[in-house]
């Protein structure tokens, strides 16, 4: 779970870094008397390719499209218009399709090759994404974030030393751009020198103190790496400046979870909860994990998912022993169509605790899972000695 979000916050931050594709435009025209631009310069700029690049920059991928559909002449630059939508449709494997053809028809589009190797690191293709940077690399010794793709497709290769070096040559040829600092943070994070990281990450957010996407980052990369007690520092400080931020509540919690501390999470996670956040659910469970089954009840209540609700309460009652209403709530969960077999089996166990046992045998007739076969076979034995026993 904490890998996927951490993973996801890297490709945003690599998500179409470069800059905007060039393609052919009509040419701009300026009134030479007082350097403006004309009415009739004005019309000219509005281009197909004009319109295009303003219907993607706002979001608008269908109208982007419908006019790609219909427009003649650079097919090279007409697929690299196609592949950067599907980039922003979070479409790599789409995206890929398109660059390659661009290249292939027009191979000195230095742009194209950096958004390819975008592509390729998105799919975890990295060797293909190390030669595409090289392809481009004339294009990008200007931008940082050709650097930052880099450092990062390098490390990925295990060319460590060589993804150091990188980010080093960016830092001196940008020394003002302090996210690259902040990518040297997360290069310490990746090759396990954790101390390193923490001081490049303090040092970048002396610089950027109001930045939460930074200690987000920097957090996450630390729980990444299991390292929940740094994690903790960045979400502690990130708190102090965005207090009323649900989602850094949560990942304090998931930091003080990795870390044991089930009540402090369930705690924070509380706090996220009321803070608008989606975290009843993962509330409820730290408390149940610590026996808090008031406070546990209390959060399941504000859980809005139906059946999330229902399946987590017939847990909460089998926790605290209370049988008759594992019962109650199996039959509603069982009403909506969502009784699954550990369900049953906690029903039926439920059902043997309760001495119903004609009730334990219709709940284990209907568990086919095999995983848990063995167990219904088990209280099935309990339930045939019990009777034995009656008579």
């Amino acid at each position: 779970m904490r890998k996927n979000k951490y993973e996801t916050i890297l490709l945003v931050t690599v998500l179409l870094m470069f800059v905007t594709l060039n393609v052919e435009a009509s040419p701009h025209n300026t009134d030479k008397n007082n350097n403006k631009k004309t009415e009739n310069s004005i019309a000219e700029e509005v281009t197909p390719e004009a319109m295009i690049r303003s219907f993607i920059d706002s979001g608008r991928y269908d109208e982007a499209e419908e006019l790609l559909e219909n427009l003649e002449g650079n097919e090279a630059a007409i697929e690299s218009f196609y592949g950067l939508i599907a980039m922003k449709k979070h479409q790599p494997e789409k995206a890929i399709v398109h660059f390659k053809r661009s290249v292939e028809l027009q191979s000195n589009l230095l742009n194209v090759w950096l958004f390819l190797a975008q592509a390729y690191y998105q799919t975890e293709q990295y060797k293909n994404s190390f030669e595409a940077l090289g392809h481009g690399a004339d294009a990008g010794k200007d931008l940082p974030a050709y650097y930052k793709l880099k450092a990062r497709v390098e490390t990925k290769l295990n060319k460590t030393d060589s993804a150091y070096k990188t980010i080093s040559t960016a830092r001196k040829l940008f020394p003002e751009k302090n996210d690259l600092l902040l990518e040297e943070a997360l290069f310490f994070v990746t090759i396990g020198l954790y101390e390193t990281a923490l001081g490049s990450g303090k040092e970048y957010l002396k610089k950027n103190n109001k930045d939460k996407n930074g200690y987000l980052i920097l957090g996450e990369a630390m729980l990444h790496a299991n390292r929940p007690k740094e994690a903790a520092i960045f979400f502690e400080r990130a708190i102090k400046l965005f207090e009323n931020d649900a989602d850094l509540y949560a990942s304090l919690a998931y930091a003080y979870a990795i870390d044991n501390k089930a009540y402090i999470a369930a705690r924070l996670f509380e706090q996220a909860t009321f803070l608008g956040g989606n975290y009843a659910f993962i509330a409820a469970e730290h408390y149940g994990f610590v026996g808090q089954y008031r406070n546990a009840m209390k959060m399941n209540m504000l859980v809005t998912n139906e059946k999330e609700r229902l399946s987590q309460r017939l847990a909460l009652y089998l926790a605290q022993h209370r049988y008759d209403l594992v019962e109650i709530t199996g039959n509603a969960l069982k009403n909506l169509g969502s009784l699954n077999d550990d369900m049953l089996y906690k029903m039926a166990y439920a059902s043997m605790k309760t001495r119903d046992l004609d009730q334990v045998k219709v709940y284990c007739a209907e568990i086919t899972d095999k995983n848990y076969e063995e167990k219904a076979n088990r209280l099935l034995e309990i339930v045939k000695q019990e009777m034995t026993n009656l008579h």
